[in-house]
C-alpha cells in the first residue's frame, strides 16, 4: 500500500498469518521523529515491524537499509525513530506459526530545530565564517548519509566541536580545504577519529576553510547535535 507524503497518523488493521507479509510504503519530505505503536495483537501472533529506508528505490528492504526491527508477541509496543526525508516503507511479519489480528497506528512529527547537512564536500552545508554567537546544527545521521559542514575560520583559533546525541559508531573528520576545490586531498585530512558516545573534539587552527565531515558506521539513525565553538 503506497500512502504518499505521510502528513498525518495512520492507522492499519490486518490478520498477521504465517508467510503473510504487509508492506506500507511512504515519503518524508522533513527530518523527524517517526513513531510505530502496535497494539490489539489476538491469538498469541507473533509480529515483526521493520522500518526500512529505501535508499535505491526497488521497494526491497536491502542489506543496510532497515533502520529499526521490533518483535512484538501478544502485547503492544512503540518505534520512536528519528529519520532523515526520504522514501520508506514498514515491513509488518508474522514471525510465528500462528494466526492473530492486530492494529498499528503511525505517525511521523518534523524536528523543527533539524537541518540537513550536504552529503558531499562539494554540497556541504555552509555555514560561513564561525562566530561566537553561533547555535547549534541538529542533524539525523542514518545510513547512507556523508553529512558534512563547511566552515570559515577569519583568525587563528581554537576549534572546538561538541557532538551530543551519539549513540551509535561514527567517524567524524576535520579537513582543511588548502586549495578551495571542496575535495579531500594529500595533506587536509588533520583529524579522523571513531566515536560511540557524546565527544569534544579541539583543534588550534590558522586562518582558512575547513569542513567537518560525520559517517555512520551502523545501520541505525540517531539524532545528533553539533556544537562548534572557537576562542580566538
Amino acid at each position: 500500500m503506497d500512502l504518499g507524503t505521510l502528513t498525518t497518523q495512520h492507522n492499519f488493521s490486518d490478520s498477521a498469518s504465517p508467510g503473510d507479509v504487509d508492506f506500507l510504503k511512504f515519503q518524508l519530505n522533513e527530518i523527524s521523529t517517526f513513531t510505530a505503536t502496535i497494539s490489539g495483537i489476538t491469538g498469541g501472533a507473533r509480529v515483526n515491524v521493520a522500518l526500512v529506508l529505501d535508499l535505491n528505490g526497488n521497494n526491497v528492504a536491502d542489506p543496510g537499509e532497515t533502520l529499526e526491527s521490533q518483535n512484538a508477541i501478544s502485547t503492544t509496543f512503540t518505534m520512536d525513530e528519528p529519520v532523515s526525508d526520504g522514501a520508506y516503507f514498514l515491513q509488518i511479519t508474522p514471525s510465528g506459526a500462528t494466526s492473530g489480528a492486530y492494529t498499528l497506528a503511525f505517525s511521523a512529527t518534523a524536528i523543527p530545530e533539524a537541518v540537513d547537512a550536504g552529503d558531499s564536500l562539494a554540497s556541504a552545508r555552509d555555514v560561513g565564517i564561525l562566530s561566537e554567537s553561533m547555535s547549534n546544527f541538529v542533524d539525523v545521521i542514518q545510513q547512507g548519509d556523508v553529512d558534512a559542514d563547511r566552515i570559515i575560520l577569519a583568525d587563528i583559533s581554537d576549534l572546538t566541536a561538541t557532538l551530543t546525541g551519539v549513540t551509535e559508531s561514527m567517524t567524524v573528520t576535520l579537513l582543511r580545504d588548502l586549495n578551495g576545490n571542496s575535495q579531500l586531498d594529500t595533506g587536509e585530512n588533520l583529524e579522523g577519529i571513531s566515536i560511540s558516545s557524546a565527544t569534544t573534539l579541539n583543534e588550534p587552527l590558522s586562518a582558512g576553510t575547513y569542513f567537518l565531515q560525520i559517517e555512520p558506521l551502523s545501520f541505525s539513525s540517531i539524532k545528533v547535535t553539533c556544537e562548534p565553538r572557537f576562542l580566538p
